[in-house]
């Protein structure tokens, strides 16, 4: 009796296998037919993404930087958008069509694929019995699919650049992972937000030789990014390009529904000592705060909420926030959830529920506003608080999660 059970368990599984793949390539045709049939509503950030493409395949590498009006991102995606360029002309895509915005959105449509797969992969290695789910509806969610699909952001291909770093961490392949990380912050700056996690991996690394190979793989890489742009091996532009982009936006807070849109201060200038001394703070703070995390309870299920906890607090406390950078933590949360045990997972769910809502709502009236400041009103001042509150509920959550869980290498 027995043999027939798990024959049959074995029959099932094959079918839920087969029903998930089918889904699976259901929703990601889904999404390209979306991406290419669409239209960009907010045209400034998607007009760059064109721009450059088409600067950079005309110019090439070395003239690009100094021949562009404006280009506040490092070199990496100037690469990717490269080959996007040569492969529309070859493909003969008229610029501006709605096949050549199609195009262009494809890097960040590939990446959420791939972040899916992780995902599943992840669950799986973890056990978790929502993986299956988990993917499903991480490709339904509409908070990460107006990004790329509906915005034509590139904010999931440096994502899941952090987050295959990340997973290589929890493995101890410290030297690839480092690696995906330097590849991230020639990416989008932003991701130095994410620095004091690999820092804290670091610390506890015992190995001298990890240490030197690694650095030795963070400067060959900026090296050979950074290189085809380099004219007479003077470097010091790259410097330039990340100090010009950290202090390009001087606002309280550019439409993202955190701390300081629910004081009412969207579009307000950022400008003198206080805000300075507030992003110290709060960066210090929460960097140091995820340090121990790591230092002191060296979990590596708890490593995506940290990363989720770090991302997602900068977004609610820091001046000079975008609405798009809530969608990191949405992303590291999912990988969080699949984490947990059931047990915490249902604990997570609310919050994962919760910031996937807001930040679609964010993203959705960002686009509607088409580039102008999102008006104050009782909604937008309750999705302010509503991720306030879901903050501080992650901060209890963790500090609970801290005191009661065991340390796992």
């Amino acid at each position: 009796m027995s043999f027939i059970k798990t024959l049959k368990q074995l029959k099932n599984t094959k079918k839920q296998t087969i029903l998930f793949w089918l889904a699976f390539i259901i929703l990601i045709n889904i999404r390209f037919l979306l991406a290419f049939k669409l239209d960009i509503k907010h045209k400034y950030d998607f007009n760059c993404f064109w721009a450059w493409s088409s600067h950079i395949t005309r110019v090439g590498f070395r003239e690009f930087y100094p021949t562009i009006s404006f280009c506040d991102y490092p070199p990496f995606y100037m690469i990717i958008l490269f080959f996007v360029g040569k492969l529309s002309n070859l493909l003969h895509i008229t610029q501006g069509s709605i096949p050549y915005i199609g195009l262009i959105k494809s890097p960040a449509m590939i990446s959420d694929i791939i972040i899916a797969i992780l995902l599943y992969i992840y669950a799986k290695q973890n056990k978790a019995g929502s993986a299956i789910l988990a993917t499903l509806w991480i490709l339904l969610d509409f908070g990460i699919a107006i990004n790329s699909v509906f915005w034509g952001q590139i904010d999931s291909v440096w994502v899941l650049m952090i987050v295959a770093s990340i997973i290589l961490l929890t493995k101890d392949k410290k030297i690839p992972a480092v690696f995906l990380f330097v590849l991230a912050i020639l990416t989008k700056t932003q991701s130095f937000v994410f620095a004091p996690i690999y820092l804290a991996y670091f610390l506890t690394e015992k190995k001298p030789k990890t240490w030197v190979l690694s650095v030795a793989i963070a400067l060959i890489t900026i090296f050979l990014v950074a290189i085809p742009f380099t004219k007479n091996f003077d470097f010091t532009w790259l410097y330039e390009k990340y100090r010009y982009a950290m202090n390009l936006y001087k606002y309280r807070t550019m439409n993202a529904f955190n701390f300081y849109y629910m004081l009412g201060w969207n579009y307000k200038s950022s400008e003198g000592a206080i805000f300075s001394i507030i992003s110290i703070l709060v960066a210090g703070t929460l960097s140091i705060y995820s340090m121990l995390t790591i230092l002191l309870k060296k979990n590596n299920n708890n490593i995506f909420y940290t990363a989720f906890l770090l991302m997602f607090g900068i977004f609610v406390l820091m001046p000079q926030m975008h609405e798009r950078y809530i969608f990191p933590a949405l992303v590291f949360l999912y990988f969080a959830f699949v984490a947990f045990p059931i047990t915490l997972r249902k604990k997570v769910l609310p919050l994962l529920i919760t910031i996937s809502i807001t930040t679609y709502a964010n993203c959705h009236y960002a686009l509607v506003f088409n580039e102008g400041p999102i008006p104050n009103n009782f909604l937008t001042y309750g999705l302010s608080l509503i991720n306030v509150i879901a903050f501080i509920y992650s901060i209890v959550f963790s500090i609970k999660l801290w005191k009661t869980q065991p340390s796992k290498n």
